[in-house]
């Protein structure tokens, strides 16, 4: 068995992307066998190509139940560490989805949200330091390279947030639509 390892750095506003890329590794030979550091080493193993569904989801804690049901529906779980798993299911006909319907998905995306909003007050301490800092001591390479790895990270998370926000504003307005 030939085994493949790729680094992909992925957030929860573009699983989808992830989703769709495992699918197409699957559907040349590469089916997914495990997950690592922080979810973004992705190891494959050779195989015969194959349809599979890819499902990225978040739950708070994963229980028991959780993963009874899902695989009673016949989904594999793979854990990737802090509540994160990914679901996959070999499928011939209609693709399988794990949520159907797009009150499922707003929900999970407000997990998500919570997850997001909950690690960037740590980060908005550690800027609102940064200023301090400033204030007192001026200008110096330390604060340079503290800025440079700060602001990026706070550009980032507000990003993802941003993404999620507009992306539940949609799923909202496609809801009232079908009423």
């Amino acid at each position: 068995m030939k085994e493949k390892k790729y680094f992909k750095f992925w957030h929860a506003a573009n699983f989808e992307k992830i989703e769709k890329w495992l699918e197409e590794m699957a559907k040349s030979g590469y089916i997914l066998k495990g997950v690592t550091f922080a979810g973004m080493i992705f190891s494959f193993e050779k195989s015969e190509p194959k349809k599979i569904s890819y499902c990225i989801d978040y739950q708070m804690k994963i229980t028991s139940e959780y993963t009874k049901i899902l695989s009673e529906d016949g989904w594999k779980i793979k854990e990737i560490g802090s509540g994160w798993v990914i679901a996959s299911k070999e499928y011939n006909g209609k693709r399988p989805e794990l949520y159907t319907d797009y009150e499922s998905i707003l929900e999970r995306n407000k997990k998500y949200s919570w997850v997001f909003l909950s690690t960037l007050a740590p980060l908005a301490l550690v800027f609102q330091s940064l200023i301090r800092f400033f204030e007192d001591d001026g200008f110096n390479i330390f604060n340079a390279v503290y800025i440079s790895i700060a602001l990026p990270l706070v550009i980032l998370y507000l990003y993802i947030f941003m993404r999620l926000f507009f992306t539940n504003k949609t799923l909202r307005k496609k809801i009232k639509e079908r009423k």
